[in-house]
């Protein structure tokens, strides 16, 4: 408050405006106050709830393969697992996805294939793209050449691949040349090949390599490395091929990526590098069974709630007695009834601290553990 003393010094004039304007700031500041009081609920809900607990480094990195003709002929994402205690990371995943997966840009509904786009705009663009269709980051990104492929895949040996004709043996330069043999035009079963072979490495690793110091030099060589010395996962993401139409007019080999299996894959393999824009809300999926196609079903579910999942966890643990969410403090179960009676029998419980079922993440909103008596009938 100004003091009188000084409001008697001012002129009359000028203390009729300050008083008008004072009371439009303290009407106007009512509202404000109101609103926010209104929107602090969550605030202080989350105030009094345990520490949220940053989500692990999960670092991932984008692998193009090129054919001898410049198009693009393999793209994987590689994701390192968390690091050990002695802060070194060994293992993670290996997820390929199509050369021909289609990018919506802008408002045009026709799809632009991945592998059109490399050859528009090269590497740069490739990894733009990619980075927005599965919503994830890339900490290194780098485009090789068969030549460069087989030096990667050069201490890892001689690789089984199972497939439906039969088994074969790569060695490192058979790998590449199936890697890069194909012109980035048309998918058929080369990409089905290109999962059998990381299939095929993740089983012959096992549960890792070691490597000599002459072996680790250059930036995704030395990122691969890592994987390669620990536990594999692999999480293809096949989409669906696009029938000629509106998002393919040309009838090109396109497709479009299922979403929940994308949210999965990042999910699993790279939660701290997911970073989804287009949702309303965060989850985490705790899939006691492991199924895969109930994780599915419980992702579409959120996804129809217009969520995205962020984190999945498909642990062999306890698993609940029926359904059960957790809230971080942003969200009131009102927020969620409809989300929550979608997984039929549940119950809400509390947060808990670092290290157990539901423990409370940052950006994460709502965890769900998977009951017994989820089928995921009703999800799409």
């Amino acid at each position: 408050m100004i003091p009188a003393s000084v409001m008697r010094e001012r002129w009359t004039r000028l203390g009729a405006i300050l008083v008008g304007l004072a009371i439009v700031i303290v009407a106007v500041l009512g509202v404000v106050g109101a609103q926010t009081l209104v929107n602090s609920r969550a605030g202080r809900r989350a105030s009094s709830l345990p520490p949220a607990q940053t989500i692990t480094d999960t670092p991932a990195a984008l692998l193009a393969v090129r054919s001898d003709t410049g198009a693009l002929s393999a793209l994987v994402v590689l994701v390192k697992a968390p690091a050990a205690s002695d802060g070194t990371s060994r293992g993670g995943a290996i997820i390929p996805l199509p050369v021909g997966s289609g990018v919506q840009i802008g408002r045009n509904k026709a799809l632009n294939r991945l592998a059109e786009l490399y050859l528009a705009g090269g590497v740069t663009e490739l990894a733009e793209q990619t980075s927005g269709l599965l919503a994830v980051g890339f900490s290194v990104v780098a485009e090789v050449d068969i030549q460069g492929m087989a030096a990667m895949l050069q201490p890892v040996g001689t690789v089984s691949v199972t497939q439906a004709a039969g088994t074969k043996f790569f060695a490192a330069p058979a790998a590449a040349l199936l890697l890069s043999e194909q012109d980035g035009r048309v998918e058929g079963p080369h990409f089905e090949s290109t999962i059998a072979y990381w299939n095929g490495l993740a089983a012959h690793v096992g549960k890792g390599m070691k490597f000599e110091g002459s072996q680790t030099s250059g930036e995704m060589t030395r990122f691969l490395n890592s994987i390669l010395s620990g536990p594999i996962e692999v999480y293809p993401l096949r989409g669906e091929k696009v029938a000629q139409g509106e998002a393919n007019p040309n009838g090109v080999d396109v497709y479009r990526l299922d979403m929940a299996a994308v949210n999965r894959a990042i999910g699993l393999a790279a939660p701290s590098e997911s970073s989804p824009i287009d949702g309303q809300f965060y989850a985490r999926v705790v899939n006691p069974t492991g199924d895969e196609q109930l994780t599915l079903a419980a992702i579409r579910l959120i996804r129809g709630a217009q969520g995205v999942v962020t984190v999945v966890e498909e642990n062999e643990i306890k698993m609940p007695k029926k359904t059960e969410f957790s809230l971080s403090g942003r969200l009131e179960k009102s927020d969620v009834k409809e989300l929550a009676a979608a997984f039929g029998p549940h119950s809400f419980v509390s947060v808990g601290k670092p290290g157990t079922t539901h423990t409370r993440y940052t950006d994460v909103d709502i965890t769900v553990v998977i009951g017994p008596e989820f089928t995921g009938a009703g999800s799409k």
